[in-house]
């Protein structure tokens, strides 16, 4: 039967994180696919319009199909990580809607004949079938594969009835089991290694499943040009470059740093400018510039001016007043039971309004962090926070020394708190790998490294990683920056909290008297603009 849920009436206008509204726009249209009518399953991007479509027909098209541009000239790009994130937690948030997803079984076949079933391509494949099953047995209309099925697909490689054993026998119905397949019975493909359905996590996944999964970072960038080394924070990458080309300043490119953050049509000057500055780089590309260049300060300045047209102290207040509203995620932890908060910490769902809060504020973060410059007064005002509830989180009818003592900390600290930093830029990694209290008491220059020591896994790790479960940001750790370097742990002492929310602030406070001894006070454009006695005119 099909189970495809009715689309006419889904459309998320807002999601409401607990007693705090916090309007995030999702529109089921902004996930359709205007050709297949269908939620997208492999989107690509027009560049130039913007516009969506379903990757696997794109080949098909002579025009857009949303402005009509020419499809030869225009290149085919994917989708942004935040779009697909976004995607993906609409999915989770509105499960039967992954009935409406497309489902090519051409494509499906290739994975499958490819043992591709455990790529990120075909954990998408089988999330789809697990929500729903019917496309299990729905034949294909069209294509190289027409009147056949996914199942009969699948008994075809050892690794395809691997996944109807492992990952799919939770949604095979008797019927479906008896069915018979090229000879035998499902049931008798599924045999000799009945187990216990699992739930499949894909490592990269599009789609979400049902329970919480760990943020994934985005595949890492060749560091091949000048920009991605910005991005990155290579200051050794971006200067080599200069040394060789000081004229590469004024050259703009795209880049993407560690989580998905994406710098567009930006010199290496103003992606060390954006966010928290890159106080050392900055120093060295002037340095490299205006020593070829004696005279090159006014292209530092139109550079400056077109990244804070309102001047940086401007920039700072609006970073200041644009910080995230924590109050609906922590009320959330506060209010839930320990049981509730017990089973957020082992990531499984029951059904709480804990586990939905938890959820709605890994979209809204991800949202906050990826459609804006890095701000690191987010996490200022999240440590602020944690001092000032401290006392309200602990379980204090339980002794200090019980495990569950400091559970609702615990979790605040790990999925929280962690799910800020699993956005910091590079500069910011190496901040904390160097150690806030060492940079602002000591003052040790932040160290151009990504490296962690794990004080409860006792091992280094590297900071934007997905590759050890010890550095699973937002998910079972945070970092706390010590004067000796890093570690990861769970935040449980008052005085503690006091001083990580004074060390942020200290630091912050250090980057940014760094930044204006480095570039002093440039009268901001627009006010420039305005007091112009001849119209138009850029110096008075």
């Amino acid at each position: 039967m099909d189970t495809r849920a009715s689309s006419q009436n889904v459309q998320q206008d807002a999601l409401i994180s607990g007693d705090q509204v916090l309007m995030i726009p999702i529109n089921q249209k902004e996930f359709t696919c205007p050709v297949t009518m269908e939620l997208f399953f492999e989107p690509v991007m027009f560049s130039d319009c913007e516009h969506c479509v379903e990757g696997r027909i794109v080949h098909l098209l002579k025009a857009c199909p949303e402005c009509r541009n020419k499809v030869e000239d225009t290149p085919i790009v994917p989708v942004s990580r935040l779009f697909k994130n976004t995607l993906e937690l609409f999915l989770t948030t509105h499960s039967k809607l992954y009935a409406e997803v497309y489902f090519n079984l051409d494509h499906f076949e290739e994975v499958v004949n490819e043992n591709e079933l455990n790529t990120p391509t075909g954990g998408r494949f089988i999330q789809l079938l697990q929500h729903a099953p019917y496309r299990l047995t729905e034949k294909a209309i069209e294509g190289t594969q027409k009147d056949k099925t996914a199942i009969e697909i699948l008994i075809t490689t050892e690794q395809g009835c691997q996944v109807l054993r492992d990952q799919l026998s939770h949604v095979l119905t008797p019927e479906l089991l008896q069915l018979e397949v090229n000879g035998k019975t499902i049931a008798d493909w599924m045999k000799p290694e009945e187990k216990t359905p699992e739930s499949f996590v894909s490592s990269n996944g599009l789609f979400a499943p049902p329970q919480m999964q760990p943020l994934r970072y985005p595949p890492r960038r060749s560091a091949n040009n000048v920009w991605q080394c910005a991005a990155y924070a290579d200051e050794a990458g971006v200067l080599q470059r200069l040394r060789e080309n000081p004229d590469l300043v004024k050259e703009k490119g795209t880049a993407c740093d560690f989580v998905g953050r994406n710098f567009i049509d930006q010199t290496c000057y103003q992606i060390a400018l954006r966010g928290l500055p890159d106080n050392d780089l900055i120093k060295g590309i002037k340095d490299i510039y205006l020593g070829a260049h004696p005279d090159g300060q006014a292209e530092l300045t139109r550079q400056y001016n077109e990244v804070f047209p309102d001047g940086h102290d401007a920039y700072l207040a609006a970073q200041k007043a644009n910080v995230f509203n924590f109050d609906s995620i922590i009320n959330a932890i506060k209010t839930a039971s320990r049981k509730d908060v017990r089973a957020a910490l082992d990531k499984r769902e029951n059904g709480s309004k804990l586990y939905r809060a938890l959820n709605e504020y890994r979209l809204a973060i991800m949202q906050k962090m990826l459609s804006e410059d890095y701000n690191p007064y987010h996490f200022e005002k999240l440590a602020e926070l944690i001092e000032a509830k401290f006392d309200e989180l602990e379980l204090k009818h339980l002794p200090y020394n019980h495990p569950d003592h400091h559970i609702h900390l615990n979790l605040l600290w790990c999925q929280v708190v962690g799910a800020v930093q699993f956005y910091d830029s590079a500069v910011m990694g190496q901040a904390r790998c160097t150690g806030l209290e060492n940079i602002v008491i000591n003052g040790v220059a932040i160290k151009r490294k990504f490296k962690l020591h794990n004080f409860i896994t006792f091992e280094d790790i590297d900071y934007f990683s997905d590759n050890k479960p010890s550095c699973r940001f937002g998910w079972d750790y945070a970092v706390i920056s010590y004067s000796g370097g890093a570690c990861i742990g769970v935040e449980n002492d008052l005085d503690d909290a006091a001083t990580r929310a004074r060390n942020i602030s200290e630091f912050l406070s250090s980057s940014n008297s760094k930044f204006q001894e480095l570039i002093p006070r440039i009268t901001p454009h627009r006010e420039r603009e305005a007091n112009c006695i001849i119209p138009n005119c850029l110096i008075q």
